[in-house]
């Protein structure tokens, strides 16, 4: 695979070839450490100390410290405070994958998951067409934006230590996924919520939920966090602007535009004509470059993701399972469900209709 825009110079030929032993080092090493993580807790069940099992939470990765939750709202408030050029984001777990397997076929292993992650990434992450060429130049566009992350919220999913480590600027610093969403601490907290730092800014949302969080914001702002937290703290009084994401996952159309990079485009011109101080996003696979763009025009991103939907109090099936006991802490009668043309054809096919 050394035709794929590597050139065919000596220092080119020399990278790709320090990439490649460096690539397939990290999966060999994920291999081994997950293999001794599962025979492990394999084992101390069996002995009937499950106390004994790997379930504490890893306080490094990639050699970079993780940020606690109280740590990340102080970095990102005191970013907006200052109005720095900022960029928080995280990776989506579909277009990462997209990644890994694109880069496995570069260094040289089969192609039968390259196809499958590119449906996965058209389904759930909204690219489009399901062409490979074009998910191959997808890959190679978050690889190029990844160094403009300062701020990186963590699964950690396969292979993410590595794209820390060869893409990431130096001076990135780590934390964890959900530290990203500001309503995960309490009145009780010393440490505010992030979003306080929004009061009296200009702030574009940029989601395909536009129309409800506006309703949200201007009818319920003081309601939606009523049993957690105070209104001023978590979702103060600002200038709400919104941009309607395209919205392309389950196989939607946008006649609009013949690719997902046409689309891409058009939010990014979109934004530039916005006046703003912070873009709050959630949009699928658009959203890592978007933010990245942001960043560029010298302005702050937080690239929540799917999460972005709850701190405007919509409800979504994903968060209604027992496993987000937190959710259920907050919910109360201010809280609605996405309508209209938000509700897209064929949502049960992600994730159980996970958004709405």
């Amino acid at each position: 695979m050394l035709n794929i825009k590597y050139g065919e110079n000596e220092k080119a030929l020399n990278l790709f070839i320090r990439d490649r032993v460096s690539w397939k080092s990290y999966q060999a090493l994920d291999y081994i450490k997950s293999t001794i993580k599962y025979r492990w807790n394999w084992a101390v069940d069996g002995l009937g100390k499950p106390g004994l099992k790997f379930t504490s939470p890893a306080r490094v990765l990639a050699g970079r410290p993780i940020l606690a939750v109280e740590e990340t709202y102080d970095l990102i408030a005191d970013r907006i405070n200052n109005k720095e050029p900022f960029f928080a984001g995280r990776f989506g777990h579909t277009e990462l994958n997209m990644i890994v397997q694109v880069m496995n076929v570069r260094y040289g292993k089969q192609e039968e998951y390259e196809q499958a992650a590119l449906k996965q990434l058209n389904t759930n992450a909204g690219f489009f067409p399901e062409n490979m060429q074009l998910g191959r130049e997808f890959v190679d566009l978050m690889l190029r934006e990844l160094p403009y992350l300062d701020l990186h919220g963590i699964w950690p999913l396969y292979m993410e230590d590595y794209m820390i480590r060869r893409y990431e600027s130096k001076n990135v610093k780590l934390t964890r996924l959900g530290n990203l969403e500001p309503f995960h601490v309490s009145r009780k907290s010393k440490t505010k919520p992030w979003s306080y730092a929004l009061g009296g800014k200009k702030v574009l949302v940029i989601h395909p939920f536009a129309d409800t969080i506006k309703k949200q914001y201007s009818y319920h702002r003081e309601q939606i966090f009523s049993r957690v937290l105070d209104a001023k703290d978590i979702l103060p009084e600002f200038e709400l602007l919104t941009l309607k994401a395209v919205q392309t996952i389950a196989g939607n159309k946008d006649s609009r535009f013949g690719t997902w990079f046409e689309a891409l485009d058009w939010m990014k011109k979109e934004c530039a004509r916005i006046d703003f101080d912070v873009a709050i996003i959630g949009c699928g696979a658009y959203g890592f470059p978007l933010a990245a763009e942001i960043k560029r025009m010298g302005k702050i991103a937080i690239h929540m993701g799917g999460g972005l939907q709850l701190l405007f109090g919509i409800c979504g099936g994903r968060w209604e399972s027992g496993d987000y006991a937190w959710y259920q802490d907050m919910v109360n009668d201010s809280w609605v469900r996405p309508c209209g043309d938000e509700i897209v054809k064929n949502n049960k096919i992600i994730e159980g209709g996970c958004y709405w």
